[in-house]
């Protein structure tokens, strides 16, 4: 990690995604292997964050996220 900083976690697939955590960190980058932490690969993107990410901050980011490229046809992404 640059600047000596702890690795925390990696995000995986885009919005949709997973997080996995340090303790995951050796998991394979396979279907069935991202698919039994629950994660996935989606948009095949991987973003790698250390401790001084805010966990609620990132999930808040990718709810707002969702909410803003969705069409709003279904209930979690309409509001209703």
């Amino acid at each position: 990690m640059p600047g000596g900083k702890k690795f925390k976690a990696v995000q995986t697939g885009g919005p949709s995604g997973g997080v996995i955590p340090a303790d995951l960190l050796d998991t394979p980058i396979d279907y069935e292997s991202l698919t039994q932490v629950g994660s996935m690969m989606g948009s095949g993107g991987l973003i790698v964050m250390d401790e001084t990410d805010c966990m609620v901050d990132i999930a808040k980011f990718y709810l707002e996220f969702s909410q803003d490229e969705s069409c709003g046809k279904c209930t979690p992404c309409s509001g209703h």
